[in-house]
């Protein structure tokens, strides 16, 4: 009895030794889990902060823009120029030539053409400097049929990407300081999706300026040139009259 006695109470004893050991460990977790959140909370209410506050940027330079509050650094109007001309040729080898040599006189570039047996077509790229000599010259080289001038004014357009995506990259080396001293795995990840959204309308954002600097800087001249009626490049065509009357009779 005594044997069994002493081992009840060794048993016993261990037993409320390991209940103490496991109670203090996991108070001790329970601890260090509050102190990590208590840390982390400051940071992820800075990501939310300048995330809030990059959207109420956008909004405030948009509405800025719109009703004309533009500072004296951005005043020079952003114009899309772009023209379209027919004329009536002799020849359509000629005409090609002479549009080839005017496009490169002005450091342009013929971006896409095509060529009918009457007909000839060509999309024409001019620095917008020159738009208005351009338009002027290439009247000469043939009979004006019909001439149209278009100007599109996108400085409200321009000037708002622009702060925006000026905005956008503040937010972006800002998600990329608070990832580097970010603790938590949980937090990680809600920054890392944070940045990749911003990185993501970034690229969007400068591709989108990149076009329409580009409309801006180069205009855009659709020229077509017509060979006069009822001729071909083998001379004149006389009409096939049994065919006409025909034709007239239905």
């Amino acid at each position: 009895k005594t044997i069994f006695k002493k081992l009840f109470i060794f048993i016993l004893t261990v037993s409320i030794a390991l209940s103490f050991i496991a109670c203090s460990k996991s108070k001790s977790d329970y601890v260090q889990t509050e102190m990590l959140a208590e840390e982390a909370a400051p940071m992820m209410k800075a990501v939310n902060t300048s995330v809030k506050s990059a959207a109420r940027a956008d909004s405030t330079a948009s509405n800025s823009i719109t009703s004309g509050d533009i500072s004296s650094s951005q005043k020079d109007r952003k114009l899309i120029k772009n023209g379209s001309i027919c004329l009536e040729v002799e020849n359509l080898a000629n005409a090609e030539k002479s549009i080839t040599e005017w496009c490169q006189s002005f450091d342009g570039y013929i971006a896409s053409s095509y060529t009918e047996e009457t007909r000839s077509s060509f999309s024409v790229k001019i620095p917008a400097k020159d738009f208005d000599n351009a338009m002027t010259s290439i009247g000469t080289f043939g009979k004006v049929k019909s001439r149209n001038i278009f100007t599109q004014d996108v400085t409200e357009q321009f000037y708002d990407l622009e702060t925006r995506l000026e905005t956008r990259k503040i937010l972006q080396e800002r998600l990329q300081e608070y990832l580097s001293n970010a603790k938590d795995i949980k937090d990680m990840i809600q920054i890392e999706n944070e940045l990749n959204n911003t990185i993501s309308e970034i690229e969007s954002m400068e591709g989108r300026m990149r076009r329409l600097s580009d409309q801006i800087e180069f205009s855009t001249i659709s020229v077509t040139v017509d060979l006069p009626y009822r001729t071909t490049e083998q001379g004149f065509q006389w009409p096939e009259f049994g065919k006409e009357f025909r034709y007239f009779i239905s």
